[in-house]
Parts: structure tokens; C-alpha cells; sequence
């Protein structure tokens, strides 16, 4: 497992985007995004209230251009 940070199911994660510096406390287990900074990730309480990310398969979608 990366970082010692898992989904909640258990599996580890297998992508980082960490902001610099972070992961940066031993007491903030939980990640959230920074939305307005490259979308970075930053540890932060389990006590605060935000919303969730959800793990989904990776998945190709094409689209034909034309007229």
C-alpha cells in the first residue's frame, strides 16, 4: 500500500497526487482534494464533513468525429 493510505474497502491505492508536503500529519487520516489547486490531495481529520471520491474501473470511451 502506498503512503499507508487505502480505499475503503481495503485496497491500496495505485495513483498519488499528493500536494507538496503532504502527507504532513500522523492524526489526519483522511484525504481530501483541493479543487482549486490542481486537485491535489491534502490529509486532513476524519471529523470534517466533505464529500467522497468513488473508485470505479478504468474505462475507454471512443467518440467518431465527422459530419
Amino acid at each position: 500500500m502506498l503512503t499507508g493510505y487505502a480505499w475503503s474497502d481495503g485496497s491500496a491505492l495505485d495513483y498519488l497526487h499528493w500536494d507538496e508536503g503532504e502527507p504532513n500529519s500522523q492524526d489526519e487520516i483522511c484525504v481530501e482534494m483541493y479543487y482549486y489547486n490542481e486537485r491535489v490531495w491534502n490529509d486532513k481529520d476524519c471529523n470534517n464533513q466533505r464529500g467522497y471520491v468513488c473508485k470505479a474501473p478504468k474505462s475507454v470511451t471512443t467518440k467518431k468525429l465527422g459530419r
